[in-house]
């Protein structure tokens, strides 16, 4: 059995017919496909600018760290400082204060003893003026 003209006609009318809804289905696939590329590409900018900030942050953390190891150095300093320094001064100083102390306790005796010299010598002073004063 031979095909006609017509018959091959009818047949490629009807696998039109056939295939043109699989023509749209695929149309409306490459139509999601370039919105899912295009939604994709937005997903790859938010990605790089998270990329970007993340470096950042690293960058500010580094730069935190340096300034921490800075405090720590100086804090160690003044701790070496104190420690060498400041306490001995202070030790000096209390040294020193005692001393001065144990100065100003052997003045006051002294002193004492010069007033208590001074009552005596008033008092025979006083006597011989008295006796000057009775011949």
């Amino acid at each position: 059995m031979a095909l006609t003209q017509e018959d091959l006609q009818m047949m490629s009318q009807l696998l039109d017919t056939k295939i043109q809804p699989i023509k749209d289905e695929i149309q409306e696939t490459k139509k999601e496909i370039r919105e899912i590329k295009d939604e994709l590409q937005e997903v790859k900018a938010d990605v790089q600018a998270v990329k970007t900030e993340l470096q950042e942050v690293k960058d500010d953390v580094q730069g935190m760290k340096t300034e921490l190891q800075d405090v720590k150095f100086r804090v160690m300093k003044m701790e070496t400082l104190m420690e060498n320094e400041i306490r001995v001064n202070i030790q000096r100083v209390a040294e020193a204060r005692l001393d001065l102390s144990r100065k100003l306790n052997e003045c006051i005796k002294l002193s004492n003893d010069v007033k208590d010299r001074q009552e005596i010598q008033d008092i025979y002073l006083n006597m011989h003026h008295g006796k000057l004063m009775a011949m």
